[in-house]
């Protein structure tokens, strides 16, 4: 090790001048060091690969290459549709269901999201998702008769789940429930301007969502009076 006689310090061999006064030190420079090496090292002084750096790495790259792969099926859809033209809109099937797996795989694999954050965009993507295969076949309304009130009853009694049994996490939760909760009345709504025709699924919806969020209050009533408030006051 060199010493830089006024500091009074050590100082690597690559180096030819002391970093705290640049003046020179004596000695012959062993190696060479252009820029110092920065990162988390071990006991032995080497460098830790940092995994998260690839990790993140990986996971950009997937999600640029889901989406060229998402934009080339659209495009070949629309093109293949409209040559094979015959007053039949089969693309719209391809297209949405592609929307809904893009979608799906970017908020809820690939998302960082909080969990009940992933559910509540999963519930809306695959209500619209069932709405828009309801509309063109007509056929099948049960869709949304059906399929769009059973999958907001299960996705906010989950939510209602997570809420009560990971209560670190409640305050992070907590909004996102209040409007998965909310969006478990709208079957109803439906029901009653007359888009839905069967009336039981609706129900169970509302009930779902009725019963899970007066659990909440029973079991946390403090802390829902302290988010409502903070909710309100903003």
């Amino acid at each position: 090790m060199k010493t830089c006689k006024r500091c009074s310090v050590e100082l690597d061999e690559a180096l030819s001048r002391c970093p705290l006064c640049q003046q020179p030190v004596e000695g012959e420079v062993i190696g060479e060091r252009t820029y110092p090496l920065y990162g988390q090292r071990n006991e032995k002084g080497e460098l830790i690969e940092d995994h998260d750096h690839k990790a993140r790495h990986r996971k950009k790259r997937l999600q640029n290459n889901f989406i060229f792969i998402t934009i080339l099926l659209l495009s070949v859809t629309v093109v293949m549709n409209a040559m094979t033209f015959n007053g039949d809109y089969w693309g719209v099937y391809i297209i949405s269901s592609v929307l809904y797996l893009w979608f799906s795989v970017k908020h809820t694999i690939l998302s960082n999201n909080r969990a009940c954050r992933k559910i509540l965009l999963q519930a809306m993507a695959l209500s619209v998702f069932l709405a828009v295969i309801d509309v063109m076949i007509p056929e099948i309304h049960s869709l949304i008769d059906y399929g769009i009130p059973l999958v907001l009853a299960a996705s906010v009694g989950v939510e209602g789940l997570l809420l009560h049994f990971r209560k670190s996490r409640w305050k992070s939760y907590v909004r996102d429930f209040f409007v998965m909760d909310l969006l478990g009345y709208l079957p109803i709504l439906l029901f009653i301007v007359g888009i839905i025709d069967v009336l039981w699924p609706s129900v169970v919806a509302a009930l779902v969502s009725f019963l899970t969020l007066s659990s909440q209050f029973a079991f946390s009533f403090k802390r829902f009076k302290d988010e409502l408030r903070r909710l309100l006051h903003h």
